[in-house]
This record gives C-alpha cells, structure tokens and sequence, in this order.
C-alpha cells in the first residue's frame, strides 16, 4: 500500500544522519544496495513530504468518497431530529423529571439542560436496581405511547 511506501521508501531524517555520518568517517566504503538506494532516496529534498503529498493525490477520492458518506449518514439523523416532535418532548420529560429530583435545591426550576447530562441518566439508581433511564423510557412509553411511537419511527435511519 502507499502508506506502507511512504512508511519505509525513504530514510528518517536519523536514518539518513547515519548513513551521512558513516560515509564521512569511510568515504572509500561501498555501500549495500539498500543503504546506495536509502542515499539516493534520502538526497532528495523533502522526500517525505513528496511521498505525502503523493500518497493525498493517490487516496483523495476514497477519502473523500468515505467521508461524504458519514457526512450524509449524520445528515440524515439530523434530519430525523430536527423533523421529529416525539424528541422534544422526551427531553422535555428528562426536564420535568429532573426538576421533580432536583427539588428544594439550587437546581430546581431549570428551563434547559445540557445533552451531556444525558449521559449522566445512568448514574442515578432507583432501591429496584434500575437506572434513571429505565424510568424515563418507561414514562415515556406508558403515558406518551403515541409520541413513543414516533419516536421509534424516528430512529430508523439510525
């Protein structure tokens, strides 16, 4: 492969310190073939940046082809959230219930959260075991089941 090329056609700048280094202390020294192809090679200015830039021109069209892909893949989840009226109001949900455990402290009363603290669902446990999570999808499925449902639908693409 290219990036294999690029890894190993030509010296690192203390490889080729080495070989210069050996050449001066024994200028009458004959060199192996790899070490006369490392000279030639290493001889050329900004070899490794020839290779990269080589290797971007060779790869470029796969690359970009890849990341127009998962730009459309994120496009369409975008989509899917901003389309969808069961997602407010899941997370307007998260809100009430966490203005419900927030209670009585400095914390209650919130208008908005930030979507890290999702990830912080989890480490809220009920006596049964269950996460806050649980609880939430479980609200959400039983009192909003048609909402839930969209929900669900919405998620497809995903």
């Amino acid at each position: 492969s290219l990036e294999r090329a690029r890894e190993h056609a030509c010296p690192s700048s203390s490889e080729f310190d080495l070989l210069a280094e050996a050449r001066r202390k024994c200028p009458e020294a004959r060199l192996a073939r790899r070490e006369q192809y490392w000279w030639a090679v290493g001889s050329v200015p900004a070899c490794h940046e020839r290779l990269d830039c080589w290797l971007f021109v060779r790869t470029y069209r796969e690359r970009s082809a890849a990341q127009t892909e998962h730009l459309q893949e994120l496009l369409d989840m975008w989509s899917c959230f901003h389309k969808s009226t069961a997602i407010p109001q899941l997370l307007g949900l998260i809100l009430a219930i966490g203005n419900r455990l927030n209670s009585g402290t400095e914390f209650a009363g919130a208008g908005a959260f930030d979507l890290d603290t999702l990830g912080k669902l989890s480490s809220v446990a009920g006596a049964n075991g269950k996460d806050l999570r649980h609880f939430v999808m479980e609200v959400f499925l039983c009192t909003m089941s048609e909402k839930a449902s969209e929900f669900i639908e919405a998620l497809g693409p995903m």
